[in-house]
């Protein structure tokens, strides 16, 4: 098993219990992966597959 959800889930945990106001980020794509893609996306057509999931995107430079 890879350790890092049990790393996150341990940060949040620690997060939430801190009195500290947060909000928790959990992009599932970066834009910049997307740079990849350049070709198709300028075609018109983004070849992921998703089926109809909707993802949560972000750019990194959104991200402090």
């Amino acid at each position: 098993m890879v350790p890092a959800p049990q790393w996150h889930w341990a940060a949040e945990q620690r997060l939430r219990s801190s009195g500290l106001a947060w909000t928790l980020l959990r992009p599932t794509h970066f834009m910049q992966n997307l740079l990849a893609f350049v070709p198709a996306v300028m075609s018109g057509v983004l070849p992921l597959p998703l089926g109809d999931a909707r993802i949560s995107m972000i750019d990194i430079r959104d991200i402090a």
